[in-house]
């Protein structure tokens, strides 16, 4: 297993809520600002694909961020660098606002380091009994939702800053900041 790492420029600010051509959304529904920081449990709903005629609305919320063990990974043949990284479980609930169909089975959602580096989930075969891989449904249909769990080994030394939702660019990616333990 390899813990995909991509480098990106270290942006921040605020982008403009913007709809790609030919999107109409749903009545009720609007996009979320780009740059947006979230709590876990907060919703955000973007367009995807972004500036395409084909995109529909999605609303992701992340639900849970939780610290796993390297030893929930005993079955598995782990590089030396992957047996020296922290695990962790993202629960992510994704619901099709409309008006079209993802197209996809997976979104670009990274575990953030805060240091300019993003860390794409593992893709896990089979059963795995900490974090259970469901992908979305690349045909779900507006109204339907499904909840997948996305399995993040970080790095010895990194830590998770927030998980990212990057639909664009960095600077308009949604972040949702982990829950900061009490003193």
């Amino acid at each position: 297993m390899l813990a995909a790492a991509l480098l990106v420029a270290a942006c921040s600010g605020e982008g403009e809520e913007k709809e790609p051509t030919g999107l109409e959304l749903p009545e009720g529904v609007s996009l979320t600002e780009g740059g947006s920081e979230l709590d876990p449990g907060d919703p955000a709903t973007v367009a995807y694909p972004d500036d395409t005629e084909d995109a529909t609305a999605l609303t992701v919320t992340v639900d849970t961020i939780q610290q796993g063990r390297i030893e929930d990974f005993a079955l598995f043949s782990l590089s030396p660098e992957d047996a020296a990284s922290t695990p962790f479980y993202v629960t992510v609930t994704v619901a099709n606002e409309g008006p079209g169909t993802p197209g996809t089975t997976s979104l670009p959602i990274f575990a953030n380091d805060g240091e300019n580096t993003l860390i794409s989930p593992n893709a896990i075969v089979g059963t795995f009994e900490p974090c259970a891989p469901t992908p979305i449904p690349a045909d779900l249909p507006a109204g339907d939702e499904v909840t997948q769990c996305l399995v993040y080994l970080l790095p010895e030394g990194a830590s998770l800053e927030s998980v990212d939702l990057q639909v664009a660019d960095a600077a308009e990616a949604i972040h949702w900041r982990p829950e900061q333990p009490a003193p």
